[in-house]
């Protein structure tokens, strides 16, 4: 069996849907599945009068930025898809592909790749994950269009759908689809060779761009707080410090929180090695989300590198959080109304309490061995694919 799967994304620029997406073609290859994945490629390369170049597993397409500027979001699936147009048939024939996944909840890009398998008699599927709240910045910038489309309309002309939580495989059933289900992948290799770190502070790693979703000025007063009890705590952010920018007024509040906080540390842009050694020192780890649309539909991939990495996480019980885990076995759960307080509480619970805290640690690896493992999950997507391809 041969797959392809369909991205808008950059696959030269480290993100969470190209990590999970190499994951699943790993997971596959155990099975005996050849699988290929398409995005664009951030540097410049020469394609030789072609419009693609296939490298391995991965077909690198370059970015056209001229054909549709409406928004960023819009533009990048409306640009794809044009490549998809141009180019698909062609690729399809070329490596000789049975089925497709599309790697987006975007009516602009499933639709033209259905149309364009359709003639070539391939079957259609859909990763489907992210499903946004109701903004203004979604409305005006094409995000609730492209996905409401889907939502209502496009996903039902797939042939099945991989779905990241509970939430789309009821939607799923609701639309008499098959489905998979693909939360997060394990990965305890990534990890096996890096020592026991004796901190001489209690060590909180968050892997976060601080948005809004993930109540940053609540780990902030958090840490406010523990700073004021004297506890030994430090927090260090995979991400850049926020900025004074009167641009991003967002960014200016952030950073003036921040101010006169000693135990917080941004690492900036950090290569994967030395992420995985900074998140293998950590002591816990912390997500945070709301009881909203967002949360339901969407299960974060880091969960799966924060069980990889064998240390506790504190996280909100919310949906679809509380359906996996049960509090103090593989997680830690924080009531959803995501007070700072209770935050407090929790992270100081765990530095307390070294018990508590490998107990949780190691029923989270365990969990994520026995459900998230590449050979469990592959198996599931194959029969999924099977299913479509041969009933």
């Amino acid at each position: 069996m041969r797959v392809l799967i369909c991205t808008s994304f950059s696959l030269d620029k480290p993100s969470a849907g190209l990590n999970k997406m190499n994951d699943l073609i790993s997971s596959l290859k155990l099975y005996g599945v050849e699988t290929y994945i398409s995005g664009f490629k951030n540097q410049d390369i020469n394609f030789k009068n072609k419009n693609y170049e296939v490298k391995g597993d991965k077909i690198f397409f370059k970015f056209n930025e001229k054909i549709y500027r409406h928004s960023k979001s819009l533009s990048i699936n409306v640009n794809t898809a044009d490549f998809y147009y141009k180019n698909l048939d062609k690729i399809i024939k070329e490596l000789s592909i049975d089925l497709i996944i599309v790697y987006s909840t975007f009516s602009t890009l499933i639709e033209p790749i259905i149309n364009i398998s359709r003639r070539s008699k391939i079957k259609v599927t859909a990763y489907v994950g992210e499903l946004f709240n109701f903004s203004l910045k979604y409305l005006f910038n094409g995000v609730l269009f492209m996905q409401y489309k889907a939502f209502f309309f496009s996903f039902k002309l797939l042939d099945g759908l991989i779905c990241a939580s509970p939430s789309w495989e009821s939607y799923a059933q609701k639309i008499n689809k098959k489905f998979v289900l693909l939360p997060t992948f394990i990965n305890l290799e990534r990890f096996k060779d890096f020592k026991k770190f004796n901190n001489k502070n209690f060590r909180i790693v968050l892997l976060s761009n601080l948005s809004k979703r993930e109540h940053p000025l609540v780990l902030i007063n958090a840490m406010r707080k523990i700073e004021k009890l004297n506890e030994n705590v430090e927090l260090y952010i995979l991400a850049n410090k926020p900025k004074y920018s009167l641009l991003n007024l967002r960014s200016f509040f952030l950073r003036i929180k921040l101010i006169r906080l000693k135990n917080i540390f941004f690492t900036g842009f950090l290569n994967n090695y030395e992420r995985d050694k900074l998140m293998s020192s950590a002591d816990c780890f912390v997500l945070l989300r709301s009881p909203d649309l967002e949360s339901k539909f969407l299960f974060p991939v880091r969960i799966g590198e924060y069980f990889s990495a064998t240390k506790p996480l504190i996280i909100s019980s919310v949906n679809p959080f509380n359906r996996f885990f049960e509090h103090k076995k593989e997680v830690f759960f924080i009531n959803k109304k995501n007070k700072h307080s209770e935050l407090v509480n929790a992270i100081l619970e765990l530095k307390n309490n070294a018990k508590l805290s490998k107990k949780i640690s190691n029923n989270a690896r365990n969990y994520g061995t026995k459900y998230f493992s590449k050979d469990f999950l592959g198996l599931k997507v194959l029969k999924f694919m099977e299913n479509i391809l041969y009933k």
